[in-house]
């Protein structure tokens, strides 16, 4: 064998050897997991974009074991509305928390249980049903029993989606976001208006009634009484209505207000508005203002309880919420 052959042998096998490398490293090791290993998103969106995803959802039912269903529609492009088992302004911040933990929602594993089989993992009385509607389709899934994870720790849950023979084992925490209480759903937010647009602030505390207008852009007293309104004291109470938030639901449609220290309200703030008009058009014929009427409990047991004239939703108010709405809106003896 000349020298020329022996290169020629030498450089095929070093070529060999390389090659050889090369599929281990690249065709052995490095080959993309399949659906059935490592994480991956469970709900057939992954593909969507967030905006486009957040924007086709149109509706979301959660079934709680034997809890009523809750239904939950987009009311526009920003708003969402709760239709079940009450009906009301749903926290938007809150549902967009729950549809982008199921939109992100992982599976470490699936598995194909024989026929019959499926008992073991919970489905017969499910946790959790879920249907969510999104581009004109609808996805269901049910979550089943608690699975053990890599740790004593770590929590799993079965999942199994409508259509599909597989059971995803996902991380339990999903079942925390959507175990809320219908009353913890609601917008928060009690009313609606800008102070600019009140025309008329009336008082009711006890027997006393003090009724405050807006005169040529000044707040005057046109009940039975010398003193005039402070504007910074009605600006303050004002203020606090329209921004009031409730610091919780604690009851739907009460059959008796008297735990509350509703059935005898301590304060009655009824605010008539007139958005974007002002009293002069009023009183020149126009649409009659709106009114908003907010009944506010004696402080019970280091709690204040509200509710809006003529609503169904109890709330408790923050003890600065509720002092801002007691202030009195006189001016004081002697003050100028």
């Amino acid at each position: 064998m000349n020298l020329r052959k022996m290169l020629v042998l030498l450089a095929a096998g070093f070529v060999a050897v390389v090659a050889l490398g090369v599929y281990v490293l690249v065709v052995d090791r490095g080959t993309p997991p399949s659906d059935e290993a490592g994480p991956k998103r469970v709900l057939p969106f992954g593909e969507m974009s967030n905006a486009r995803f957040h924007e086709g959802v149109a509706r979301l039912e959660i079934t709680h074991g034997k809890d009523a269903p809750i239904a939950i529609e987009k009311a526009d492009a920003q708003g969402w509305r709760l239709r079940k088992p009450l009906d009301g302004p749903a926290d938007a911040a809150t549902v967009l928390a729950i549809l982008g933990a199921l939109r992100e929602l992982q599976f470490d594993q699936a598995v194909q249980p024989a026929p019959g089989e499926t008992a073991g993992y919970g489905f017969g009385a499910p946790r959790f049903q879920v249907r969510l509607w999104v581009g004109g389709k609808c996805c269901a899934f049910e979550i089943g029993g608690e699975a053990r994870g890599r740790t004593p720790s770590e929590k799993k849950a079965y999942l199994r989606l409508e259509g599909d023979p597989r059971v995803f084992v996902v991380d339990d925490r999903i079942a925390g976001v959507l175990a809320r209480r219908p009353l913890s759903l609601l917008d928060r937010q009690i009313f609606a208006f800008l102070e600019r647009d009140v025309v008329r602030l009336t008082i009711e505390r006890l027997s006393a009634k003090l009724v405050c207008e807006r005169v040529r852009g000044a707040w005057k007293l046109t009940s039975a009484t010398p003193r005039d309104a402070d504007p910074a004291n009605v600006a303050i109470i004002l203020g606090a209505m329209d921004d009031l938030k409730a610091e919780e639901f604690v009851a739907a449609a009460p059959a008796d207000l008297k735990p509350f220290g509703l059935d005898a309200p301590d304060l009655r703030l009824t605010a008539a508005i007139e958005p974007g008009q002002g009293p002069a058009s009023w009183r020149a014929g126009g649409e009659p203002p709106r009114s908003e009427c907010l009944l506010l409990s004696r402080t019970m047991d280091g709690k204040t309880y509200g509710m809006k004239a003529g609503g169904t939703l109890v709330f408790t108010v923050k003890s600065w919420d509720a002092a801002s709405l007691r202030t009195e809106p006189v001016r004081e003896t002697g003050a100028k």
